[in-house]
């Protein structure tokens, strides 16, 4: 009887969906932490995925109606050692997702605020995805949000959360638990003064040391204090040490620099390295400073990239995830080549556990603790086939497993390939296809519903419509299309590829051997657009998958409006083309791991 007149319909996840979701928030989370760990910032990180309860809680209240949607259903928090690093984690999470909206503490003169800032991020298609659309359906974007804290504030926060603001009837008025207690309340709201000046004091010690070492010449010291980043215990080079003694005035533009400039100095290099004082001297001036004796000092040093382990707590039954499964023709000539790529792949992989293994192919099968090679070749049979397994080198715990066999069948030579991650630790597997593939690509090419494709093949003419349509509808078709339409009007806002909305030649060699990547002729373009065109929507871009006839549709303004979800792969003034490239090669790359 309690649910009589109820308006809304509860939140319930299914096993899957829970999966999903916890999936997204742990690879969400990682990738901040990737950026945070390259950075040098120190940080604590948590995370969760709202519970059903707190969801039916919030959406039985009426709040959440129309355009208004709880944007939390996955939360982040990020508490900083700094409060100076509120303001670079804000830049760093900008720069890496797509951000809606920010909401931050007021400073004012006369109160005192708690330190917060939360930020609400788009949740990447390729995680939204995977959730059923049940969800969805309900009051919950498809949205994360991150929280961003001092370390300080964090323990008054919880407190303040559990036993204050949960009891509030509205922003204003207080419930009965807080009701008599202004007293009380004043002073839980003046620990925020002192949480405050804490906070500031903490950074003002170590900046008034950095001047003081820097008075004493005590450069590495001096590093440490002024930035406040990660380092590992390495000494300062001696060599450069003494250089900055005899020239201080060599030392001081090392110091000038801001901690924001310095942090995105780190973050632009490509590979994530030990942070040392050395190294940060060498980045300082590579990069800002450009002192040439620094330069000859230092050009010789040399940096280990970081392998991060993952640390299991218990064992559990290995979890598969197939990261790519593909299945193409060869020309019957190319069977050799093709076999020798794969072989020479594998050894190269594997020959330093198994040293008895032969440089050339032979038929072979050895096995020892996590690793495996089984090769099986007979050229006159015109077959081969692999199945290897191997440790990973950068995730404890976890196998790689890969299969390819090459075989004569009566429809031609055929090539299947299985790529699978077994690991005990739940997290979105990345479409991942074994580096051999887009060799062979290369080197002999691929066929299709009858149609060669590879580097070495002359780009064909802009497709007819007749062209096209047998295409699509072969019924060996085993790859996607994406063609690529010519606008029949300019664009303010296009780039121009060509007359195409898109680079077509940068999606060919994005997707070289998972697509097929078509133009169209003005003709076949006529043809088309009376059965895609949407009123005055002038289609882009057509997007068929693989083996389904039929088509996606995308539209100029679609591809206009297109951005990137995860920001930091690219900026610029043609974003829109380069994010819409980018969406649809993980469109299509999804399509290999099915």
């Amino acid at each position: 009887m309690e649910n009589m007149g109820k308006s809304y319909t509860e939140v319930h996840f299914n096993a899957e969906d829970l999966q999903e979701l916890n999936d997204a928030r742990i690879a969400i989370e990682q990738a901040i932490i990737a950026r945070l760990n390259k950075a040098g910032i120190y940080y604590r990180s948590f995370s969760r995925v709202k519970s059903e309860d707190s969801l039916n809680k919030k959406i039985e209240k009426g709040r959440y109606e129309g355009e208004r949607k709880i944007q939390d259903l996955l939360g982040i928090r990020i508490n900083l050692f700094y409060y100076e690093d509120i303001n670079i984690c804000e830049k760093i999470l900008n720069d890496t997702f797509q951000s809606l909206n920010w909401s931050k503490s007021k400073n004012q003169e006369n109160e005192f605020h708690a330190q917060k800032r939360n930020g609400v991020f788009v949740l990447p298609a390729r995680y939204a995805r995977n959730i059923s659309s049940d969800l969805w359906d309900k009051p919950i974007d498809q949205t994360f949000e991150v929280q961003l804290r001092t370390l300080l504030f964090e323990g008054w926060h919880e407190i303040e959360h559990d036993m204050r603001y949960k009891f509030k009837k509205s922003e204003d008025v207080s419930a009965e638990f807080w009701d008599g207690q202004n007293k009380m309340s004043r002073i839980m709201n003046s620990i925020i003064a002192n949480l405050e000046l804490c906070d500031w004091s903490i950074v003002q010690i170590f900046d008034n040391m950095a001047d003081n070492q820097i008075d004493d010449k005590n450069w590495e010291y001096a590093l440490r204090s002024k930035y406040r980043l990660k380092m590992n215990d390495d000494d300062l080079k001696e060599d450069l040490d003494s250089y900055f003694d005899e020239n201080p005035e060599a030392a001081l533009p090392f110091f000038d620099i801001s901690k924001q400039e310095l942090v995105d100095v780190l973050l632009r290099e490509k590979v994530v390295k030990e942070i040392s004082p050395n190294r940060i001297f060498y980045l300082l001036n590579k990069n800002i400073v450009h002192d040439i004796n620094v330069h000859q000092l230092l050009m010789n040093e040399t940096f280990e990239p970081i392998r991060r382990r993952e640390q299991i707590a218990e064992l559990h039954p290995l979890k598969s995830d197939r990261v790519f499964n593909q299945e193409v023709y060869i020309r019957p000539e190319a069977f050799d080549t093709a076999s020798s790529i794969i072989y020479d792949w594998a050894y190269e992989r594997i020959h330093e556990v198994f040293n008895q293994m032969p440089k050339n192919i032979d038929r072979l099968r050895y096995e020892s603790i996590g690793y495996k090679i089984v090769i099986d070749y007979d050229p006159h049979a015109g077959y081969f086939y692999m199945d290897m397994q191997h440790l990973s080198s950068i995730e404890a715990g976890a196998i790689w497993h890969t299969k390819a066999e090459i075989c004569r069948i009566e429809k031609g030579t055929v090539l299947r390939v299985e790529n699978i991650c077994e690991a005990f630790t739940s997290r979105v597997r990345h479409y991942s296809r074994p580096r051999f593939m887009r060799d062979i690509y290369r080197r002999v090419g691929f066929i299709d519903a009858d149609r060669a494709i590879g580097r070495h093949e002359d780009r064909e003419s802009e497709f007819s419509f007749d062209e096209l349509i047998s295409l699509v509808k072969h019924p060996e078709r085993k790859l996607s299309i994406i063609a690529a339409i010519k606008n029949s009007e300019e664009y303010d806002w296009s780039t121009d590829f060509a007359g195409y909305i898109i680079d077509y030649e940068k999606v060919e060699r994005d997707l070289a051997g998972i697509s097929h990547v078509v133009t169209v002729s003005n003709e076949c373009m006529n043809m088309i657009y009376p059965a895609v065109e949407d009123n005055d929507k002038k289609a882009a871009v057509l997007y068929w998958k693989k083996g389904k006839s039929s088509v996606q549709v995308f539209t100029a303004e679609e591809v206009k409006n297109c951005r990137f979800e995860e920001v930091y792969q690219s900026q610029g003034i043609s974003e829109y083309e380069k994010a819409f490239r980018y969406q649809l090669k993980e469109l299509i790359k999804d399509e290999f791991k099915e």
